[in-house]
């Protein structure tokens, strides 16, 4: 047995009591939202729920196989508006009588962060809750297609003669929420019971960044109740037989070019006109995104591996009743970018060639950028998902995939970006995986299509994951050779802000108990205290290693110069309370008159 002892610090701290809390800026993100069309939320529920709906009817375009192996179609309407770039942002009616079709698939609830913007999840209870739970990711929006670019009906679900369903969403990714369903329907009539509890989440507009659904579903209460070990999210089609495992993902920077210059004549030459200093900038990103675009080429790197350049718009010109007018240059000319940054890349010389080649001051150049910026751990470097032994997850999927005779490729970072980085930012595993192998990658694309065969091989690799993950029990027999990743936790700082008016030193029971009495007399509640311990900033990355831990069967105990109430109070925000077995700290308790009192144990 392994015994690990965690030292908890309180250090000094700065007033933060919300009524003096300053406001705090942010980078401005540049990009372009859809105003959706609004409607009355269907089911607005917080507790779960394990008897089905009032039966209505599915409007949604659904591809269900039955288990003779043939797929049947259910053509139903689903509002899908062109202009939509979040797509189906509400779940279609009787969603929720599909998903329990046949032998439940388990329990239900429904969360709404934001009014309309359901959050859907589904709970199968394991035999040993207490275990890590496994989530199981996946996002219900999808992004517009143009129908007559289409060979057949983008929402109709066609099947053509050679079995593949022409759909949008039937990649990116409406088969793969399906496949977990259809997965744990055959593992449940199978009679398998996990030991391990397993959730479906069902999240709103991954396709416009996610801030409204799984952004806000990662950082709630709900989430952290879920206790999640592992969290499988979205891949990519595989073109070749080897199916794709994805550890990292890139960060999307929109970057968006102005140039400025004296307007003139359509005949007349002169220096630094809008468009030459925009083409000019143009020309310059072109060649970065050749230099980049020749290692994916050349087989060096993989595209994941580089950062993409891509033009998402240009606006220039005087508009006319028939079009532009071509003898006038114009003052102003803007360009777009999609630019997508590898978490191995360097950030800060990216930022530099923006300022100085691409956008450059000294030819009338501005630019913003909207940065989703790459997280870090406490080392400093990028959050990545382990891709080796190391990672018992990792190991697991790959094991699971080649029981089925499935194959796999070598571990790639996802060249976009999705939900799973939401997760990854609190430190858990994340993975991204679509079973689609021998399928060109076509998401967001036209005649977007999945091959029902390739389908529904995909739902028997879930069957195969899904029983490995929920199976997985064992305590390894090497705990000693986990101490590395085990001394990451031993020595936490944990810095508390408070309001206060005067500067008290800690390192004392006295001196906790003197601010306590200070606290009162400014008429500040326990109430008000725990609140502000609460932003108490304790890393992702010590969660997860004290979760880990945990999991291995590591026995961990507290000794700390703090106090009961302020240890625990930490502990049952962050969801880490059940981890511990022993705290030896001093003691705390509240007064008749009810002030927080500590009173000094440990010296």
């Amino acid at each position: 047995m392994v015994v690990v002892i965690l030292k908890f610090h309180f250090s000094p701290f700065i007033p933060d009591f919300p009524e003096n809390r300053g406001h705090q800026g942010g980078m401005s993100e540049v990009f372009h939202r859809t105003v959706f069309p609004k409607f009355e939320p269907r089911v607005k529920d917080s507790k779960w729920c394990s008897e089905p709906r009032p039966k209505k009817v599915c409007n949604g375009h659904k591809v269900m196989p039955d288990m003779s192996g043939q797929i049947t179609l259910e053509k139903k309407e689903f509002p899908n508006k062109d202009g939509d770039l979040g797509g189906d942002k509400r779940l279609p009616k009787g969603f929720h009588n599909r998903v329990r079709a046949g032998k439940s698939v388990g329990k239900s609830q429904i969360i709404e962060f934001v009014k309309g913007k359901p959050v859907v999840l589904l709970k199968w209870v394991g035999k040993n809750p207490k275990l890590p739970s496994i989530l199981l990711n996946s996002h219900t929006d999808v992004v517009a297609a143009e129908h007559h670019k289409w060979n057949h009906p983008p929402f109709n679900a066609h099947i053509d003669e050679s079995g593949d369903i022409y759909a949008r969403g039937s990649q990116d990714m409406k088969c793969v929420g399906l496949q977990y369903l259809e997965a744990i329907r055959e593992l449940k009539n199978s009679g398998f019971e996990p030991i391990r509890t397993v959730y479906v989440s069902f999240v709103p507009d991954e396709e416009i960044g996610g801030h409204d659904g799984a952004e806000k579903f990662a950082a709630s209460e709900e989430f952290k109740k879920l206790n999640v070990g592992i969290v499988l999210d979205e891949g990519l089609a595989s073109p070749n037989e080897n199916y794709r495992l994805f550890y990292a993902e890139r960060s999307p920077w929109w970057l968006v070019i102005k140039a400025t210059g004296a307007p003139g004549h359509g005949s007349k030459l002169y220096d630094n006109s809008a468009m030459e200093n925009l083409l000019k900038s143009i020309e310059s990103v072109r060649k970065f995104r050749a230099s980049q675009f020749d290692l994916v080429k050349a087989g060096l790197k993989a595209e994941g591996e580089v950062i993409s350049v891509n033009m998402a718009f240009l606006k220039a010109g005087t508009p006319s009743p028939t079009g532009f007018v071509m003898n006038l240059q114009p003052s102003e000319a803007e360009a777009g970018f999609d630019i997508r940054v590898p978490p191995t890349a360097d950030p800060k010389s990216l930022e530099k060639r923006i300022n100085e080649e691409w956008a450059p001051s000294s030819r009338n150049m501005t630019f913003e950028l909207g940065q989703f910026k790459q997280k870090v751990d406490m080392s400093g470097k990028p959050v990545l998902t382990a891709a080796d032994e190391s990672n018992p997850w990792w190991a697991l999927l790959e094991g699971a995939i080649k029981k089925v005779g499935g194959k796999v490729g070598r571990p790639e970072i996802f060249p976009a970006s999705t939900d799973a980085r939401y997760f990854r930012d609190l430190g858990l595993p994340a993975i991204g995986f679509s079973p689609m192998a021998n399928t060109p990658v076509l998401l967001h694309d036209h005649n977007e299509f999945l091959n029902e065969a390739e389908y529904l091989k995909g739902i028997k690799i879930y069957e195969s994951i899904i029983k490995a993950y929920a199976s997985y029990n064992e305590k390894p027999k090497d705990a000693q050779e986990k101490m590395p990743l085990i001394l990451q936790i031993i020595d936490i700082g944990i810095k508390v802000y408070y309001d206060v008016l005067y500067f008290y030193p800690l390192g004392s029971a006295n001196a906790h108990d003197t601010m306590m009495k200070e606290f009162h007399s400014q008429g500040k509640t326990i109430e008000d205290i725990a609140e502000i311990l609460k932003t108490a900033p304790l890393h992702p990355s010590t969660i997860s290693v004290i979760k880990s831990a945990y999991a291995l069967g590591c026995d961990l105990r507290i000794v700390s110069d703090a106090n009961l109430f302020f240890i625990e109070t930490v502990l049952k925000h962050h969801g880490l309370m059940d981890c511990f077995s022993e705290i030896n700290t001093n003691s705390s308790f509240v007064d008749e008159e009810g002030r927080l009192r500590i009173l000094p144990v440990l010296t």
